[in-house]
Order: C-alpha cells, then structure tokens, then sequence
C-alpha cells in the first residue's frame, strides 16, 4: 500500500511509461528517453539494487528454492551473467542492504507477518499435494543474499553494501559516482528524479547468454498520465503513505477525498473494522488534490487541511508530514556528472515542464488517464471487483512496534569498529557482526517452517546458543570476566560480572514480530578467548590458532579430530560442524520417527552399501602397520562418536602425512587434491574506479603446507581435549579453516587489517 504500491500502478496503468530495452544495445549507442551520446570505449556503468534483485540474481524462479536452493545453478547463472555483461562492455556494481534501518521497522514487521503466512501456504501445499509450490509465493533460500554476494565477488562483479539507510545510499552512491542508470524496483527510485530507471524484476539473460534485456521506466510518461508537473512528486510521495508518514495515519485524509457519495465510501467501515481504499484510488485522488495545490510550499497549510479530520496524535502526524517532505526532497536533488556531459534528463524534465503548473482555469478539463472522484469510483468499483484488495487496518500490524531498552553495549576498540565498517561497505562480512557492534540488536528473517510440528523447534531457536557464543567472543565476555574477577580478589567482595543484551526481531511460531527478544551475550566456560582486537587483528602464529578455536567453540566442535583431515576433510568442517551441533541439540536428540517412508529406507540402503565398498577399498589400500577399522568407523562418522577416545594420524613431518587419509588412495592423490583450485572461472576481471581486487577479497591465499598437530601423536587422551594443545604452537594457515574469511582467503584480515589502520593515521 502507499507509496510501495505505486510501482504496481506505473506497469499496470502507465503502459507508455514501460519499455523494453536490450541492455548491449544500450551499451553501443544512446539512451532510450534521452539524448546524451556515450563514447562507445566507455562501459555502461549500471547500479544493481540487489535488494529488489535477489530472485533474478538467482536465476529465476526454480523449483529448488523450496528445498534450500539449488546453489550450482545460481553460480553458473552468475557466471554467464558476468560474462555477458564483459563481452558487452557493461559494468555492473551491486548493491546489498546491509542497514538495520530501525527507521522503517513496521514495514519489516508488515513483512514478515506476510511472509511468514506464505510460507505455511509453501508448507501445507507440500504436505497436501507433494508439489513444488507456485513461484508467486517464492521465499528466499536461507542465506540467499549473503551465497549471492560471495559469488558476485568470486565472479568479479563489484559489490558494496549499505550501512544506515539503504534507499538514501543508493541514490547517493548513483548520484555521486556517474551511473548510467539503476536497475532497482522500488516506488521510492521511480519519485527521486533519478533519469534512468530500469526494472530488476524485468531482468533477464537469454539462454545462449548472449541477451541481456529489462524495462526501462520513462516518468516524463508517467507525470503526462497522472497530469502532475514532477516537481510536485516530493510532497505526492509524502501524502501517499510510506515509511515516515504510513498510510494508516492518512487513512482519514484519503476518505476524506473520495467523499461520502463515492461508491466505495460504504467500504470505509465494514464489520466495525477501518480499511483504506484500493492503491490506485489512492494514487489518483493524491495526484488530483496535489495538481490542486495553490502552494506546495506551504507545508503548515497543507498539513493543517490534510489532517483536519484527524482524531488522535495530529501534532506527530505534523511532524511525520515535514519529515517525509525533507526526505524525499533530500533523496530528489538534481543530478550532477560534470565529466559525462548533459544528461538525457534535461529532455525528459522539459517535455515535463511542458504540464502545466497552477493553471487552475483547466482543472476541470476531462482527460482520459486523469478523472474526477465520481468516476474514479465507478472505475475502482469495477476495479475491486476484479483484482483490487482493500486491506483492514485491523487486521494489519501497525508501526506501534514495541521496543525495549537495553543496557548500554560494552565500548568497542576504535581499531576493531574501522576494521569491521569496512569490510561490511566493501560486501566482505555478514552485515550481523556490524549490527551487533554498533547497535546491538538484528533482525532474522522468516523461514520456511511447518508451525504445527511439536517435535522441531524453530530455526531462530534452535541457533540461539550458537548465537549467544559469537555475541560473547564479539564483545570480548571473556577477558571481561576474567577482570572483573580479578577486580573482586583485590577488593574481597563478588564479582560485578558485565552483562551484554543483544536484541533479536524475529517471527516464527509463538513469537509475533511486533517485539524483540533479549538474548544474553555468553563467554565460553572451557577457556579463557582473546578480546576481538586480538582474534581480528593479531598476526601471531597462536593468533589464527584462537581465531580457529574460537569459530570451532562457537559451533560446539572444539575437538582435536575437528582439525584432522583424516577424520575431516577440509572442504566438509563447516558442514561437519553443523551436523554436530544438531546432533548435540536436546530437540534432536528426542525427535521419533512416526512414519518410515520407503524412499529414506532406500537412501539409507545405499548409503551404507556405500560405506560397505568403502571399506573395503580401505582394507586393500591401506598400509599393513594399519589395522582396518570396523564398518562403522569411517572417518567422518567416527567424528561424530561419543567422542572421550578416538583415533588420529599422526604426522612424519609438517605437510606430509603418516598414513593416507581414508578418502585417497595415496599420499601423492591428497596433496593434489589440496593443491587444486576451489573455482576455476575464465571470466575477465571489470575493474571498477578507485577499488581494487584486495578491497573486494579477491586476493588469493596460499595453500599452507602446515597442519595442526603434534608429531608423533597417534592417540588422544582419555580427558576431552581441544582442538588445540596448550604446547603446540604451530598454527594451521589452511585458508579454507579461517573462521573469519567468509570467502576463503587466507590472509585478508591482515592485509585488510593493516591498510585500514595505515589509511586512519
């Protein structure tokens, strides 16, 4: 509803406004609507709000998304994407919404309370019918946006991310940089002047790869059908409704425009419950009350005869009113790029200017696309009859969100705050770590989840512990305990321990979203782990093995078998320490099965028939001072024992092993496989102005020829250990086993940790 809805308007009611354009064209010649000429040496820089883009980055709407998302599609689709977008001299720089926006809550509220329905539509549609359900109802995967933002990097596609306000920071970053266009979906981009505006939802890559092709929204054809001079969009978008000003606080104001003889005026009350009009009733009510307008300067008049129906809060609703004028002002400047020439823009902005302003001797004049409140209502009339839905406010959350407050957050080493702001703009870090350092609260998406299963808990519920831990090592709990005990010994009374709370907006089964969770910031109770300035920063050889220690920890898998590639593979640890954490959750552990479907039984068939010819490879491969194993005692599985007494390798010297691991048939086989690169793409790299392949964590690491352990140790002791001995002080550089690296390079936080501190001195 609001102003979100007028997006839906241009494509529905505006079809001059929609265009479709082939993006290589584009990049050869002109642009459509404008007469600025581009020397063809110079790529076609476009803005991609990844925020709006996510199901076309993906690749579309497959099937696979309900089952967790089929991910080796979506990297061969971005790889064409990047490859296309090389052979035709385009360069694209995607834009991911990394703020909290706490500014706009409601309207995630509103979101997640929709989305959480749809997703037990997606749920019992499975159940009933065994089917993939319609792509209308398409949910993102589970860390979609984050799987995506790693692969545009892999691909060489620039990526950055936003911080405070994401709409505000798009259009500054395309104001201030000299995009040739955004590739976006948002009403919000469409009421900003920003010259050229393609759809993200129209994105596609043909087949072949070799067309790229969108729409291109032209709003000169939008203000001629709404007969609106663009001028007066700012306070058209302020009176709509949206994230400042929302639409239930106008509800009264759009009635009252409408009239009591409109045919939908019966509608305003139904069953005692208050509903606002149909969207585009709105939009075409605003749009004749703002052409009406003697002063749009004015904002006390207008604001005094908007409201002059309203029962409550007017003074706020005052207030909201001048805010979301200021906003949209702010985000609607004029654009400058004094080293592309004039802008196609100035076309469009005098074939606008040509709509007359203030001539209120015609207002009265018909036109097709513009008519007056009477026949706007026989028109909705119809209109609800066919497509429209009239929402009830009562059925709505409104943006009374309850909030808590919460201690203030522990202060954070300047060192480690520079450190994590940049890598969260540059794209290299999930934007929770940024959230909880700086505002100590986020927000969890809705997940597809059956809420009327007993047996499973929710996703947000069942990883809160391993939560809490990363909220510990974040804030340095730890080392903060250990002082205050130390404080209270010299000054023999208990300890004053420092208690971080971390807020979690979240929706799931029993939680509404309209209210946070407090969830509490725990240390570990094994061992004491270095402050974060330490784990980040610290370039010691015993500084990567507690960055190790600390991710394993957090994951419940500090076992010396954890870092063993005998007993697990290094391209598996993270999945192996999912699973373990699964199996060591309490809800698992009492999970029956109620029904035996024959496809599992199968499944599980195969599966040990293939352990079964393991084995026996390992039993004529294998060395004859190594006693085969029982079945069941396969490395993988074995991790995963009760765990008090296991069996490791041992090794002759650093890098070369003892005996070969299970999964290779010789020494000389795994060393190759180590070697071998993780992705192999032929895509040439686009660099972008002033960045480089460092900043966007592209620079490889080296494969480290050393592994944890002692050498001659073949057996643990009895006593659970940690996958770091006290007297070991060799450090395990495998790049793939840096817990901080989310992309896998090895040696990034110390480049990126020292470039960040040389450019603030």
């Amino acid at each position: 509803m609001g102003v979100q809805g007028f997006q839906e308007y241009i494509e529905k009611h505006c079809p001059n406004a929609v265009v479709p354009v082939e993006l290589q064209k584009l990049a050869r010649g002109s642009l459509v609507g404008g007469g600025r000429q581009r020397p063809p040496q110079i790529p076609l820089r476009l803005l991609v709000d990844a925020d709006n883009c996510l199901h076309r980055l993906y690749g579309g709407f497959y099937t696979d998304w309900v089952s967790g998302g089929q991910w080796n599609h979506m990297l061969g689709y971005l790889a064409a994407l990047a490859k296309t977008c090389f052979n035709g001299n385009i360069e694209l720089l995607v834009c991911f919404n990394g703020a909290l926006e706490k500014g706009r809550l409601h309207e995630w509220v509103k979101r997640q309370v929709n989305e959480r329905q749809t997703a037990q539509q997606i749920v019992s549609h499975v159940q009933n019918k065994g089917t993939p359900p319609p792509k209308v109802w398409f949910l993102p995967p589970v860390c979609m946006a984050h799987c995506i933002r790693l692969a545009l990097l892999r691909f060489h596609i620039g990526v950055v991310q936003t911080i405070e306000d994401h709409h505000q920071e798009v259009i500054a970053l395309f104001r201030e940089n000299g995009f040739h266009g955004l590739v976006a979906y948002d009403s919000d981009y469409a009421l900003c002047n920003i010259p050229y505006y393609f759809s993200a939802h129209a994105l596609k890559l043909s087949r072949n790869g070799k067309s790229l092709t969108t729409s291109q929204y032209l709003m000169h054809e939008v203000a001629k059908q709404l007969n609106l001079n663009p001028n007066r969009f700012v306070i058209f978008a302020s009176l709509l409704g949206n994230h400042i000003l929302p639409d239930e606080d106008l509800a009264a104001f759009h009635w009252s425009l409408l009239g009591p003889e409109h045919p939908l005026a019966s509608l305003k009350v139904r069953a005692h419950q208050l509903v606002l009009p149909p969207c585009d009733v709105v939009i075409r009510a605003v749009a004749d009350y703002v052409r009406n307008l003697q002063d749009i300067h004015d904002l006390e008049a207008i604001a005094k005869d908007i409201f002059k129906h309203s029962q409550s809060r007017t003074d706020d609703k005052v207030v909201r009113f001048k805010k979301a004028v200021e906003y949209y002002a702010t985000a609607s400047k004029p654009l400058h790029f004094p080293h592309l020439g004039k802008i196609g823009w100035d076309k469009q902005r005098n074939q606008m200017d040509n709509i007359p302003e203030g001539d209120h001797g015609d207002q009265n004049k018909s036109d097709p696309s513009v008519t007056s409140p009477v026949n706007q209502g026989l028109e909705g009339r119809g209109h609800v009859g066919v497509n429209a839905h009239i929402p009830s406010l009562l059925s709505m959350p409104t943006r009374n969100h309850m909030d808590i407050t919460t201690p203030p957050l522990p202060v954070v080493a300047p060192e480690v705050l520079r450190v994590a702001e940049h890598r969260h703009k540059k794209g290299l870090m999930y934007p929770y770590i940024y959230h909880v350092l700086t505002k100590g609260e986020i927000k969890l998406s809705v997940t597809i989840e059956d809420e009327a299963n007993k047996d499973l808990p929710s996703a947000v519920q069942l990883y809160r512990p391993i939560r809490q831990y990363v909220y510990g090592v974040l804030f340095s709990l730890a080392e903060a305990k250990k002082k205050a005990e130390r404080l209270a010994m010299r000054r023999n009374h208990l300890p004053d321990y420092p208690t971080v709370i971390i807020k979690e907006w979240a929706a799931y089964k029993g939680k509404s979203p309209h209210t946070p969770e407090l969830v509490e910031a725990l240390p570990f109770r094994e061992w004491t782990c270095p402050n974060l300035k330490k784990l980040w920063l610290g370039k010691a050889v015993e500084d990567k093995n507690w960055r190790m220690r600390a991710f394993l920890a957090c994951m419940r898998s500090d076992t010396p078998a954890m870092l063993n590639p005998a007993n697990v593979p290094t391209p598996l640890m993270v999945l192996c320490c999912v699973l373990r954490a699964l199996f060591d959750c309490r809800y698992i552990c009492r999970l029956q099965i109620d029904n035996l479907d024959p496809r599992g039984v199968q499944l599980a068939a195969l599966f040990m028939y293939h352990v079964y010819n393991l084995k026996i490879h390992i039993y004529f491969t294998v060395s004859n001072t190594c006693r085969p194993r029982g079945v069941i005692s396969t490395p993988v599985i074995r991790t995963f024992g009760r765990g008090t007494k296991y069996h490791t390798r041992g090794f002759k010297s650093q890098g070369t092993y003892q005996s070969n691991p299970a999964y290779t048939a010789s020494t000389n086989e795994a060393l190759k496989d180590r070697k071998k690169p993780k992705l192999e793409t032929k895509t040439p790299h686009l660099p972008l102005e002033g960045s480089t392949a460092a900043e966007n964590g592209l620079v490889e690491g080296k494969e480290a020829d050393q592994l944890n352990g002692n050498e001659g140790e073949s057996r643990a002791t009895n006593q659970p250990e940690s996958a770091f001995s006290n007297e070991s002080k060799m450090c395990n550089t495998n790049p793939h086993l840096n817990a901080l690296n989310e992309d896998g390079e090895g040696r990034r936080d110390e480049a990126l940790g020292a470039a960040v501190l040389k450019t603030e001195e």
